[in-house]
């Protein structure tokens, strides 16, 4: 339990699949790609029919899921978490992992504040494109509506870049503040548990091209 399993079939397969135990086990499909994906729900065994595009049954799988020690671990996440666009749980190796791209930003303080409880999970969230274009119209609303209209702020390769003309250095500076108190602080304090990349307060992340006298 705990990990998903996928398997590739030679026909186009239908997008439902036949499950004997429904509660044991859900099944994905993915007819573009030929793909099953197998997402274990509780202990025990149920067979899979899966049929081809004209409905005649066309591969039939004995899947049995066992327990995994960690499986608890990931069945907790997944009630607390499962429901946030973007996420991913599960396990590889021996490690229990929360990755995948956050697509609302206002989620990750959630993630934050479960993964604080569950120091030994790897964390391997970061946000999405969409996430952070939405930041950065966030920046870019607040630094005009200070007065510094002819400010914008753009996303170029994961860094917000801060763009424009303003009157003094002053001004310059207020509109970096203003973009770095808008960066999701529960994400950092994320970066900072796990030492990961993810830390977006230095110049890498937040990049101040604005003209000043």
């Amino acid at each position: 339990m705990g990990q998903d399993h996928v398997e590739y079939v030679d026909f186009i397969p239908h997008v439902k699949a036949q499950v004997s135990r429904p509660e044991i086990l859900e099944i994905i499909m993915v007819p573009s790609r030929r793909e099953i994906l197998f997402r274990p729900k509780n202990a025990g065994e149920s067979t899979v029919f899966v049929r081809n595009m004209v409905g005649e049954i066309s591969a039939r799988f004995m899947a049995k899921v066992g327990l995994h020690d960690k499986s608890k671990i990931v069945q907790d996440l997944r009630a607390h978490l499962g429901d946030i666009e973007g996420i991913e749980i599960g396990i590889r190796g021996d490690d229990v992992y929360v990755g995948g791209r956050i697509v609302v930003p206002n989620d990750i303080g959630r993630v934050a504040v479960i993964l604080e409880k569950y120091h030994d999970v790897l964390c391997l969230v970061e946000l999405s494109p969409q996430a952070q274009r939405t930041i950065a119209r966030q920046m870019q609303t607040e630094i005009q509506r200070h007065g510094m209209r002819n400010v914008t702020v753009r996303v170029v390769n994961g860094s917000y870049w801060l763009e424009g003309i303003v009157d003094s250095k002053e001004k310059r500076e207020r509109a970096q503040q203003l973009a770095v108190a808008l960066l999701p602080a529960s994400l950092l304090s994320l970066a900072e548990r796990t030492h990961s990349t993810m830390k977006y307060n230095g110049p890498q992340v937040l990049q101040n091209y604005i003209n000043s006298p």
